[in-house]
């Protein structure tokens, strides 16, 4: 039995107490220690701490590639031929009487698959187990807004040819490879346990004022409120210095 999740505003003391918690976990964890061995690995792949001495040029003319390149490669296309195909978490069945339900189930996976990019999320996520020693994905159910061109000769905004062109409302499943440079999560537990054992786990993620009302839109459908929204137009930015 599934319940439907409810939201409900938060007083101005439980929103700073939040904030605060937020900081304080932020602040505790190694974030720059973390992106400084990430970094190293990244470098590592691209020859960039080779230590022998080499004329700058020779950076760009260089066909040597590093040695463990070749088993990384292996292991991400391996596991990219074979969890990422025509079709992502196809169903099956071998009763006919399913096949309906079955042909329906794969329709809307398709549907999610092409609207939220799954493979190029999963192919990122993939080559990240590959280079590093962890990877981080999530999979949510979300809702947005798009322009849909519509077919009513009934309808009074359409155009002489019957169609018009709506904002319309659409939801499905979202998978979104995480950019591990960027991310911060309960370290007193294992890292395959955060999901269900971790207090928190968090991304920092850079955003334009279009991406930013565009969420603020999407967070919006169905009557949610979204708290303090005259105080964040202007945070959001596009400029180096933000």
């Amino acid at each position: 039995m599934t319940t439907k999740a409810t939201s409900f505003m938060l007083s101005v003391n439980s929103q700073k107490r939040v904030i605060q918690y937020l900081q304080a976990r932020y602040s505790d964890f190694p974030i720059e220690q973390t992106r400084e061995r990430l970094e190293k690995i990244d470098k590592a792949l691209q020859l960039e701490s080779d230590k022998r001495n080499k004329a700058r040029d020779d950076y760009y003319s260089d066909t040597e590639i590093p040695t463990v390149r070749g088993p990384i490669s292996k292991l991400s296309n391996f596991l990219i031929d074979t969890f990422v195909g025509t079709r992502i978490f196809e169903a099956v069945s071998s009763d006919p009487q399913q096949a309906p339900a079955v042909r329906q189930f794969n329709t809307v996976m398709e549907e999610n698959a092409a609207a939220t990019n799954w493979v190029r999320n999963l192919v990122m996520y993939f080559r990240d187990i590959g280079k590093y020693p962890y990877a981080a994905i999530s999979c949510d159910w979300e809702r947005e807004e798009v322009m849909s061109i519509l077919s009513d000769s009934a309808n009074t905004e359409s155009n002489s040819s019957g169609a018009a062109i709506k904002t319309v409302g659409r939801a499905g499943n979202t998978i979104k490879r995480k950019d591990l440079y960027n991310c911060f999560y309960d370290t007193s537990v294992d890292l395959n346990e955060v999901h269900s054992k971790g207090e928190f786990s968090a991304e920092i993620k850079r955003m334009s004022q279009i991406g930013l009302y565009r969420l603020i839109s999407n967070l919006k459908i169905g009557g949610n409120t979204v708290l303090n929204q005259h105080l964040i137009w202007g945070k959001a930015s596009t400029s180096p210095n933000h």
